[in-house]
């Protein structure tokens, strides 16, 4: 074993390493997998950290037993595991970087649009984090909605969550994920956004960073040039020009694509980002205030065009049940990332008949994947959807569908012919017996709703619940999503009703909010 290794791997856990001796402990962990074995073993043998080990310790039957399954399973995902362990030496490299913080500085200022969520920790052991403080050594974790921060250097940065930030230098910040918009004055060229994937490395700018956890991270260079270096495989470095912007592919080398500054929010909104259908003007139904981060977002109507008649705001969509819906190019909220739907519905009574017994429901509004039930996956519910059950004896069910496990209100009557505000909520949180944390609200009183999970799906005790709302149909109106590969909706399935001041909102709305969308058709506004 490489004696030199050995060296500074101990002055590391000792805290005397100089930058220089970090740099190239860094290199050799990444050339040398007997480098890397060699630190897990110092982890094990200084803080107990080595899983199997202690986890052995504390189980009866065969020793080994449970190794020996994790490498059987590491065979049949052979190609994961190798993108999984370059992943984890570059979340080793952001840990053995915390050794360097400069603490010297000063917080960061910070401002939110209403409605954000954010949690602040702390890189040193034990600790949480000041309570709304964002410094050096901190990590902040935005929920949702949209914070701006201001560098004490100029940087000026707008971030939109879900997003995950730390901050390790008054000129140096990782984002885990997130969307995030830079502007970086000539003062401060050198600033540097690092994700698990991918460092930018300011030039004199203006850019974009988007880090999603599903899909390869990006960089849109807005104005003037970023130095790009990809941190995984062949670690590909290149220097981007304004309009210029790439992705990184898992070997490490780049995509280029078309820059898009339209991804990206320069400027902190008054409330939180959605998108809002008011129905007022026959040439366009989306209204002026809508924000959501999608380039040229469109939108269309199949069958005979929708009427316009009297709404409860201005004008309402009247959807005809036979032929008729709307589409949208937007892919809506989603993986388990929150959301809160808000809409007035008028809807004549309605009852299932046995020679339309195959019409069993209709959409309100939904997105994502539907899945066949013969191919169902249990633990995966890849859809939402708002959409009405019909019976022969009662009033239709309003229900809340992920996909195998749904909310049904029983207690509510919506086919009464009569503007019902509906608002319904998901915070990417689970309830104390594992569904997900669902509320409704109609006409801005809080109604209970109870979970029903298909019975193709396993218990919650036998298997989690996972929510990943997954790109298939994008957002619809009036229409059921198809399970067919080549098919968005389902023909022949319609609802008949009318909807006025559909918001669809990047984020999880409270009582305050709802009563002030049913009240003046506008959510709270930052001062």
């Amino acid at each position: 074993m490489n004696e030199r290794a050995h060296q500074l791997i101990q002055r590391l856990w000792d805290k005397t390493i100089s930058a220089d001796e970090f740099e190239e402990l860094n290199t050799m962990m990444l050339a040398d997998p007997q480098v890397r074995d060699l630190y897990y073993e110092y982890v094990s043998l200084e803080q107990g950290l080595k899983f199997h080990l202690s986890n052995a310790s504390h189980k009866p039957g065969i020793p080994g037993l449970a190794s020996f399954l994790l490498a059987m399973q590491s065979r049949r995902n052979r190609k994961i595991a190798m993108v999984s362990a370059l992943a984890a030496m570059i979340v080793l490299g952001f840990a053995l970087s915390l050794f360097f913080i400069d603490r010297s500085v000063d917080q960061i200022n910070y401002k939110v649009t209403p409605g954000t969520i954010v949690q602040f920790s702390s890189s040193d052991e034990g600790q949480t984090g000041e309570p709304g403080v964002f410094k050096v050594g901190s990590t902040m974790v935005i929920s949702q909605g949209v914070v701006e921060l201001d560098f004490e250097s100029g940087v000026k940065s707008v971030v939109s969550g879900p997003a995950k930030l730390t901050l390790y230098a008054e000129d140096r910040l990782a984002m885990d994920y997130g969307t995030g918009w830079f502007r970086v004055p000539k003062e401060a060229v050198g600033f540097a956004v690092t994700t698990k994937e991918l460092e930018v490395i300011d030039l004199g700018t203006e850019f974009g960073v988007i880090s999603d956890l599903n899909e390869p991270d990006q960089v849109h260079v807005l104005d003037g040039s970023v130095k790009v270096k990809s941190l995984r495989g062949q670690r590909q470095e290149l220097v981007l020009a304004r309009d210029q912007a790439v992705s990184v592919y898992p070997v490490g080398s780049f995509e280029n694509l078309p820059a898009e500054d339209k991804y990206f929010l320069t400027s902190l909104p008054v409330v939180l980002p959605h998108l809002h259908f008011s129905f007022d003007q026959a040439n366009d139904f989306v209204a002026s205030n809508t924000i959501i981060g999608l380039q040229d977002f469109d939108y269309s109507y199949h069958g005979d065009r929708p009427m316009l008649e009297n709404g409860v705001f201005g004008e309402a969509i009247h959807l005809n049940g036979k032929n008729n819906y709307l589409e949208t190019n937007w892919p809506g909220i989603l993986s388990n990332d929150p959301r809160s739907v808000a809409l007035w519905m008028k809807m004549p009574k309605k009852r299932l008949v046995d020679e339309d017994a195959d019409h069993f429901g209709d959409t309100i509004v939904g997105w994502g994947m539907q899945r066949d039930r013969n191919s169902f996956e249990a633990g995966i519910h890849s859809k939402w959807t708002l959409h009405m059950d019909y019976r022969r004896d009662r009033s239709p069910f309003l229900n809340i569908s992920f996909g195998g496990v749904w909310y049904y209100a029983d207690d509510i009557v919506l086919d009464n012919d009569q503007w019902n505000h509906i608002v319904v909520t998901y915070s990417g949180e689970k309830n104390k017996d594992g569904f997900p944390l669902v509320k409704l609200y109609l006409n801005a009183e809080l109604i209970d709703v109870h979970p029903v999970r298909g019975a193709y799906v396993k218990p919650v005790s036998e298997q989690e619940v996972l929510i990943r709302t997954l790109e298939k149909t994008p957002v619809v109106m009036g229409a059921t999503l198809s399970s067919e590969s080549e098919l968005n909706v389902r023909e022949g399935m319609y609802l008949g009703a009318m909807i006025d001041e559909l918001y669809i909102i990047e984020g999880v709305i409270g009582p305050e909010e709802v009563k002030s969308l049913m009240d003046s058709n506008k959510l709270p506004e930052r001062n």
